[in-house]
């Protein structure tokens, strides 16, 4: 039993040095990856030189009032001065406009759109109830905002799409900023044939999101084609790897799980002890860890809430069960207590049936504790030779248990020889 006890701490420990692993993986690529792209949290912005038609712009929000919210903006300059607008969806429109109030009960009748979105025009002076373009440019737009984006703008000869999130890598999937940036120069095409063409603009000094802009540091990255399929590639592989140690761990705890029905090695007295401790000191803490650190990895990606369910419901099964089974296999395997006797009065039998397994066989006896009575699992010849002998008195063997917890030693009748050691040990 020693054997096998080593053998599952070993696993288990191999399996928690992986996460760390990950864990310290995911720290170092994420500050290549900032690197990579020039990303700093200050004003930072690439010579105009080097400036394409379509920008990715990462806002970070710094107001000091409250928790900072990243902003993911596209833009590409137009040709000409033209009216300022901006489209945004119900959420935005609740948490910034109505600030300003602006009636809700404005929004667009574009059967383009859905009916969460409101078109304004002129944010923090007038309000139109929608823009006067053909409809070519709404479907592009329709088709931009389906893309996730919570808002689209034409401000200072410059026209922005992008969304609030808790992370700055949210959209870094598969193909999202390629379909967006081809979207968002066919929009800017289109308005050029809405709008008079003038003389190409200076390009805006500043960015703004829903009119407010002192709360904003803004700064311009290219982010190079390479490295976003590169990201995309390796995000798959993060994410098989996380769920890959989810069923590792669910792995694991169905074998400990099975050991412990087919076998129930140091069955103890009281289950429910071993089922409080093992989780509140052994499952809840390391499970806590995994889902943490992949939420760390995880968050803020597309479909990543998916990953962290499954992962979350694999590892609370798995680490329960592995940690219920090493909690009684420690309080046996390392308990040196005395052997203690409790004579007490056979008072019924009891047999639990399965089509799906061997039987369960068990005794009730007197309480040497604080309770009416004790039911005990004991092996098939035992219950055979009690079922004749009840009312006579039955010697109960417990120890201490390393954790306080009192398992199941021995048991025989007073006129039995003493049976050999615990088949465990």
């Amino acid at each position: 039993m020693t054997t096998f006890y080593l053998i599952a701490a070993l696993t288990t420990l191999s399996g928690l040095l992986y996460l760390l692993i990950l864990l310290i993986k995911n720290f170092v690529s994420r500050k290549n990856l900032k690197r990579a792209l020039g990303v700093n949290f200050g004003s930072h912005m690439i010579p105009d030189n080097q400036l394409h038609a379509v920008q990715y712009c990462y806002v970070n929000h710094v107001n000091h009032q409250g928790p900072g919210i990243d902003f993911f903006m596209m833009c590409a300059a137009m040709p000409h001065n033209s009216t300022s607008f901006i489209v945004v969806r119900e959420r935005v429109f609740d948490k910034f406009f109505k600030l300003l109030g602006i009636s809700s009960e404005f929004q667009t009748g574009y059967r383009w759109f859905d009916k969460r979105y409101y078109i304004i025009s002129e944010p923090n002076k007038i309000i139109q109830d929608h823009l006067l373009v053909n409809e070519k440019t709404c479907k592009i737009i329709a088709d931009l905002l389906a893309e996730g984006f919570d808002y689209i703008k034409l401000e200072g000869g410059t026209l922005k799409t992008g969304f609030s999130t808790f992370t700055g890598w949210r959209w870094f999937r598969s193909g999202v900023i390629e379909r967006s940036a081809t979207l968002l120069t066919q929009l800017r095409d289109s308005l050029e044939a809405d709008y008079p063409r003038n003389k190409r603009p200076k390009r805006a000094k500043s960015l703004s999101c829903c009119g407010n802009t002192e709360s904003f540091v803004n700064f311009y990255i290219k982010i190079p084609d390479k490295l976003l399929r590169h990201h995309s590639r390796k995000w798959v592989r993060q994410r098989k790897l996380w769920l890959l140690s989810a069923g590792y761990v669910f792995s694991i705890g169905i074998a400990f799980m099975v050991v412990g029905v087919f076998l129930d090695p140091y069955s103890v007295i009281e289950f429910e002890q071993v089922f409080t401790k093992g989780i509140l000191y052994l499952a809840f803490p390391v499970m806590l860890l995994h889902l943490l650190a992949a939420g760390i990895h995880l968050s803020g990606r597309a479909r990543s809430h998916k990953e962290l369910s499954w992962i979350a419901v694999l590892n609370g099964v798995g680490y329960t069960f592995i940690a219920i089974m090493m909690l009684q296999i420690s309080n046996g395997v390392f308990d040196n207590s005395p052997v203690v006797s409790h004579p007490a009065r056979l008072i019924d039998t009891d047999r639990y049936s399965s089509s799906k397994g061997p039987d369960d066989y068990y005794i009730i006896v007197e309480s040497w504790r604080n309770s009416d009575t004790e039911k005990l699992s004991v092996s098939q010849s035992f219950y055979n030779s009690s079922t004749q002998r009840i009312n006579e008195t039955v010697n109960i063997l417990t120890k201490a248990g390393l954790f306080n917890i009192e398992w199941l030693y021995d048991y025989r009748f007073d006129s039995e020889v003493p049976r050999q050691e615990n088949k465990w040990e």
